[in-house]
């Protein structure tokens, strides 16, 4: 019966409590790992991501600096979002530059820079590697008064002397005209200068009338009297021309109007050449 009796109280459950299962010890542990790793996700997301497209911004900005020289130091240069992704295909999406000043380097005959103020500039699909290139570019400017009279002449007439007004404004259809007044050589000067787009993307400016001393002179020829007068101010009676492969590669010139305070130019081009 002693036996009995203690098989039975060996099968019956102790009610004594027992110690608690570690299981859910690490559940609980996981859960607040997996919170805390999505915490310093987007935490990071919020923190670390500005940061580093800040930088990466950055340098962007300093190459297209480098790409284009004559960039006013002051220039705001903005990218598209998302520049980790774009830099590891090798070309990012969209870049906007806004300029007080932009000097691009051409060969004219009177200038070895064409200076444009008021730059707005559109770039696609520029790629990271040098030499840099954009898929198309779009850029808008204005060619101020005494730019336009230093490409249009040489002569050693000094600016305080010079003053130009507008003949005919600019349109959409008509680049319009206007005149340069000066002093030069013990005498009074004028001409009237039209600017317009060339067939092949390029700027041509030419002298369509002179005067010296109030008195109008005719353009015939180099040795006309005209002529000689605008050899003197050392403007070549042919006009000057800023031809296609003067600008960078792939960029042409699509419009010039004259305005209040000078030329206003847009450029526009594909597969553009940002550097050399």
């Amino acid at each position: 019966m002693s036996e009995t009796s203690s098989l039975a109280s060996s099968l019956t459950p102790s009610s004594a409590p027992s110690a608690p299962s570690p299981a859910p010890r690490r559940r609980r542990a996981l859960v607040i790992t997996a919170v805390c790793a999505v915490a310093l996700l987007v935490v990071g997301n919020f923190v670390v991501r500005p940061a580093l497209d800040s930088y990466l911004s950055g340098r962007v900005a300093s190459a297209i600096r480098q790409a284009l020289p004559g960039l006013d130091e002051n220039a705001s240069i903005t990218t598209s979002d998302d520049l980790i992704l774009q830099l590891l295909h090798g070309r990012v999406d969209s870049i906007g530059i806004d300029a007080s000043r932009l000097d691009l380097p051409v060969r004219a005959d009177t200038a070895s820079t064409l200076s444009i103020g008021d730059v707005h500039v559109e770039l696609t699909g520029v790629s990271t590697s040098g030499p840099h290139r954009a898929s198309s570019a779009r850029a808008t400017g204005l060619i101020d008064w005494r730019g336009a009279s230093d490409l249009v002449t040489t002569a050693d007439i000094n600016p305080n002397y010079v003053t130009v007004d507008v003949v005919r404004p600019g349109t959409d259809t008509d680049p319009g005209s206007a005149r340069a007044s000066g002093v030069g050589y013990g005498s009074a000067v004028e001409f009237v200068f039209e600017p317009r787009v060339t067939d092949d993307g390029g700027l041509s400016i030419t002298v369509s009338s002179a005067k010296a001393d109030g008195v109008e002179v005719p353009i015939d020829g180099p040795d006309s009297e005209g002529g000689r007068i605008l050899a003197l101010l050392g403007i070549p009676i042919g006009g000057v021309e800023i031809t296609p492969d003067q600008l960078p590669r792939g960029l042409r010139i699509s419009q010039v109007r004259v305005t209040d305070n000078g030329l206003a130019i847009c450029l526009a081009g594909s597969d553009v050449t940002l550097s050399e």
